[in-house]
């Protein structure tokens, strides 16, 4: 917000009451939205604000074929009149006019696709105001819906028929009344060139557009004489009514931004195809990821992280050691493995991270519930190390495959556990720079800390050690089943997502991702073809 501080302080300058906050012309683009919402005013208003949509659009900054105007009013105060009279409309100009003119002002002759043209204000009830609107048709193809939801002026002495004092519709009646005219799940810009709608109006109108699936993408004063209702005679004043009102608007706008993101980036995780790493997987196998080296000669190539472990639980992260419990790999537990989770403490905050994304509505309108990051290794000793190598993962591969020879028992073996760890040379488990990880359904407070069926389809078996465990195979395998189709676009999404947080993947192991360790330079060296990247992270010692 430093450029409407920069405008503020320029004005105040000259001005206290007079203020050109230009938000709309220093606003990001946002892109397509549905339809543009100008709120109601008097008088002039509504056509200051149409110019302002319109300037956003012209300029780029906003797509869409449609603006919605939410007034038809006519200016009947003498200060409404000079108002209109300033800005070259007709004192005696019906807010729809007043309309036209601006819209004609900006994008020349427009035409009428149909029209039924506003009804005189008689009762307060909504459902008869809301009857009266008219659909315009401009030479650039958009539609201009004009909305009579306002009663008579506020001022005005004159009785409705069925006795009651004309009102002026609140802001969350003059929204419901244009959603009925929006493609469901739209996403709509709000602009208004001041503040004459209290802020507290607002008030909830956030959680109204949550409940109808519709996203507010901008709120744009253009010029501000009026703020939260009142004039404003002394810069102090200003500057605190600026404080209040703009808090309120950018509160609302940072959180629609982050909502559209976080759509944008669930939908771009499950749809962007998983590399084929085919060639990434002969590389890793015939160069070898410990072709990155940590020392020469004895001595370090370059300084180290000292970088402390952490406990995952103490960052709020799930998880419990795959080999701490009976599993298929092994068969059984294994004796002295213990469950709590190490790693680098960047890791723990980049997993933090992800979990704070994975928490969003987004996220867990797209899974069908809320969803979180659960691991299942991260920190490994040597004797650990040592054991899987030699022992475990050969039996595993033997149960499984009983027509496999020896010699191809152990190229599979190479292929989805590393070497035991020597000092200049560490495994990446050794690193605590690797995890072992899925998605989760999260559970209810109530529900044991591990449940095997809560895991979020990856098309994984527990135990395999084929081909089915590489991150591309979804990719590779055609044609696919619907419950194959369900898994690709599941780690799609989890190989997007982790990665996106710098994280490299196994290319053997899809649930593998590395931060730090010789694997994580050697695949990211390989994929920028280059030897940029060196290793952060050496062998650590669990304290």
């Amino acid at each position: 917000m430093g450029f409407l501080h920069e405008e503020l302080d320029k004005k105040l300058e000259h001005s206290g009451r007079q203020l050109d906050v230009a938000l709309l012309r220093n606003m990001q683009p946002i892109g397509d939205v549905s339809a543009v919402i100008v709120p109601g005013g008097a008088g002039a208003t509504n056509g200051i604000r149409l110019l302002g949509a319109l300037t956003a659009i012209q300029e780029g900054k906003i797509n869409t074929s449609e603006i919605i105007l939410t007034t038809c009013d006519r200016p009947t105060t003498e200060a409404e009149r000079k108002r209109a009279e300033a800005q070259g409309f007709k004192s005696d100009a019906t807010e729809f006019e007043l309309c036209l003119g601006a819209a004609t002002s900006l994008l020349g002759d427009i035409s009428w696709e149909e029209s039924t043209l506003p009804t005189p204000y008689e009762s307060n009830d909504l459902a008869k105001v809301h009857q009266g609107w008219a659909r315009i048709s401009t030479p650039h193809g958009m539609q201009i819906i004009s909305l009579s939801v306002l009663s008579a002026p506020i001022d005005s002495n004159r009785t409705m028929p069925d006795g009651s004092k004309p009102r002026r519709a609140n802001t969350q009646e003059t929204f419901r009344a244009a959603f009925p005219l929006l493609d469901e799940d739209g996403k709509v810009a709000i602009v208004s060139h001041d503040t004459w709608i209290p802020y507290q109006e607002l008030a909830g109108l956030d959680t109204f557009l949550l409940e109808n699936n519709t996203d507010v993408v901008a709120f744009g004063p253009q010029k501000t004489d009026r703020l939260a209702g009142g004039s404003i005679q002394q810069p102090e004043q200003v500057i605190d009514e600026i404080v209040k009102v703009y808090t309120y608007y950018v509160n609302l706008l940072v959180k629609a931004e982050t909502r559209i993101e976080n759509q944008r980036r669930t939908q771009q995780y499950a749809e962007t195809a998983i590399p084929d790493m085919t060639e990434l997987r002969d590389a890793k196998m015939r160069i070898g990821y410990r072709d990155v080296p940590l020392t020469a000669n004895g001595s370090l190539l370059h300084e180290l992280r000292q970088e402390p472990l952490v406990d995952l639980a103490s960052h709020g992260i799930a998880g419990q050691s795959y080999y701490s419990r009976r599993n298929a790999t092994t068969g059984a537990s294994i004796p002295g493995v213990d469950k709590p989770i190490y790693v680098r403490e960047s890791v723990a905050k980049k997993l933090a991270d992800i979990n704070t994304f994975l928490a969003s509505p987004e996220v867990t309108k797209f899974f069908g519930g809320a969803v979180e990051v659960y691991v299942e290794e991260g920190l490994r000793s040597t004797d650990m190390q040592s054991s899987l190598y030699h022992q475990l993962i050969p039996n595993s591969i033997r149960r499984h495959n009983p027509d496999l020879q020896e010699d191809d028992i152990h190229k599979r073996r190479d292929e989805i556990i590393a070497k035991p760890s020597t000092t200049d040379n560490p495994s990446p488990h050794a690193t605590g720079g690797a995890i072992d990880i899925r998605l989760r359904a999260k559970p209810s407070p109530w529900t044991p800390d591990f449940v095997a069926d809560s895991f979020i389809d990856m098309g994984h078996v527990d135990g395999d050690t084929g081909q089915r465990n590489n991150p591309d195979y979804f990719e590779q395998a055609t044609p696919l089943a619907d419950e194959d189709i369900t898994a690709q676009r599941n780690r799609r999404f989890l190989y997007n997502l982790l990665t996106a947080y710098g994280f490299t993947v196994n290319p053997h192991e899809w649930w593998h991702f590395d931060y730090g360790n010789q694997l994580w330079a050697f695949v990211q060296n390989y994929q920028l073809g280059e030897k940029a990247m060196q290793a952060l992270f050496g062998a650590v010692e669990r304290p």
